[in-house]
């Protein structure tokens, strides 16, 4: 992961990916029975796209939204961002 020529986020923003990235990696290692995870990230002006993938059992069709997902949902809609794939 290389985010050298983007402007740095502020320190707020940062608290609040890593807040993020910190809730889908313990998600992966409780409940996916994951063998790899792999964590990419791309910048682009005041955009941070963040990517979290594993080779998990993956989510049910009607998954129960747990504390730990609305949190990562609100921290990122605070941002002004949205969760993709699998984040209902």
């Amino acid at each position: 992961m290389t985010l050298d020529s983007a402007p740095p986020l502020s320190p707020e923003r940062v608290c609040q990916v890593l807040a993020v990235a910190n809730e889908a990696l313990s998600n992966v290692l409780k409940h996916a029975r994951a063998r790899s995870v792999i964590v990419q990230a791309h910048r682009e002006d005041d955009w941070l796209d963040l990517v979290i993938a594993d080779d998990g059992v993956g989510l049910p069709p009607n998954p129960r939204m747990g504390y730990g997902l609305r949190t990562m949902r609100e921290r990122v809609r605070l941002l002004g961002g949205g969760c993709g794939d699998g984040y209902r």
